[in-house]
């Protein structure tokens, strides 16, 4: 072969090797992370909220969200995705979890009961926090996995190639959880890695940059909240966290010969001087409201109202409850919420 030819045919093979990504003598160049859609169907703010993000602060006891607040566990690893109560887990209606992206399902578990380990203790599911979820491998070290999801209702099989959106099971209760939710987690290297700041993210930075891992159009769907409100009611007996995510309160219509008639809210993310306040419109039309400010930061909090009953039975009619929480001089920090029942 010629000098010449010789010269052309390195040329040509270099600027193939470019063509498809690699450099002559420098090795493979690297795989861009996988490009994540929600892993949910449903509309989030309506029937999925999500509820608590992973913590961005390395020091311990205390916590950062991607967008700076403290919506997180100390430590936590992940997103969740929670969604109303128990009830949409028992009866088969709930949400549909997705694949985030397309890939390899690397492992898989079905079968634990749904139940609230705040009740049952964490003894049963030791080892096994994720209860039932799977795990997806998109190649180069990068992996989503699943956890919580209802018994029964995984659908994806290990060694299966999946796509981005085809589902692989239901949110449930399952491992080691207090509410319906799904934790979703994304690893590079077996080291976890917040979707919204991405990889090589700054330190310090507020909300989601250029790096995140979600598309645009997952972002735009799923907008930052400092403070979440998704339960909220009426109740014929005192609420607490835990019966307020059973869904035991969750029926169109309240008992007139209730003694007191509560309602009530769940939040997460409220701060030392938030004002929760709670507007009340009966039958009448007299509208009634209260407020109250927060003395200390909860990442969970149940806050409700109590009314006594009128007289022998409760008017009847629709009775209309609108909560809300502000943050002090921060106007665009609020959320609020609506709700009805009727009384026979």
């Amino acid at each position: 072969m010629s000098r010449d030819l010789l010269r052309r045919v390195r040329c040509g093979a270099a600027a193939l090797l470019l063509a498809l990504g690699l450099g002559l003598g420098a090795g493979a160049a690297l795989a861009e992370p996988p490009r994540l859609e929600p892993p949910l169907k449903c509309q989030f703010g309506r029937n999925c909220w999500l509820a608590k993000y992973m913590d961005n602060d390395p020091a311990k006891g205390r916590t950062r969200d991607y967008g700076c607040g403290r919506i997180a566990d100390d430590g936590h690893k992940g997103t969740d995705f929670a969604i109303r109560d128990q009830r949409d887990v028992e009866t088969g209606g709930g949400v549909v979890v997705v694949a985030a992206a397309a890939g390899t399902v690397a492992g898989v578990r079905d079968g634990m009961a749904d139940a609230n380990t705040r009740v049952t203790g964490m003894g049963p599911v030791k080892d096994r926090e994720c209860g039932n979820g799977v795990v997806i491998d998109h190649g180069d070290g990068w992996q989503t996995q699943y956890c919580h999801m209802a018994q029964g209702s995984v659908s994806a099989e290990k060694g299966q190639k999946i796509m981005a959106g085809e589902p692989i099971g239901r949110v449930g209760l399952s491992g080691a959880t207090e509410y319906p939710h799904m934790h979703f987690e994304v690893r590079k290297d077996k080291t976890p890695v917040d979707p919204f700041l991405g990889v090589r993210a700054e330190p310090g930075a507020c909300g989601a940059g250029p790096r995140s891992l979600w598309t645009k159009e997952a972002l735009a769907a799923m907008p930052y909240r400092p403070i979440v409100l998704y339960l909220l009611g009426f109740a014929d007996r005192k609420p607490t966290l835990i019966t307020a995510r059973e869904g035991v309160f969750r029926t169109p219509t309240f008992p007139s010969n209730a003694e007191v008639m509560y309602m009530w809210a769940v939040f997460h993310g409220l701060e030392e001087g938030d004002t929760i306040t709670f507007k009340v419109t009966p039958p009448d039309g007299k509208t009634f409201e209260k407020k109250a400010a927060m003395d200390k930061a909860t990442l969970q909090y149940l806050s409700f109202l109590a009314a006594p009953r009128p007289g022998a039975r409760w008017p009847s009619g629709r009775y209309v409850l609108e909560v809300s929480a502000a943050r002090s001089g921060r106007a665009g920090d609020s959320v609020v919420a609506r709700q009805e029942i009727d009384v026979p």
